[in-house]
């Protein structure tokens, strides 16, 4: 099993998720 890491970042209202190691893996919620 893979191990990535993921950078969380806090907004005004909402939540992101970033995976640095594989493009274009994002989330907002």
């Amino acid at each position: 099993m893979k191990k990535y890491a993921v950078i969380y970042e806090k907004g005004d209202t909402n939540w992101g998720a970033i995976v640095p190691d594989l493009p274009g893996c994002v989330s907002i919620g």
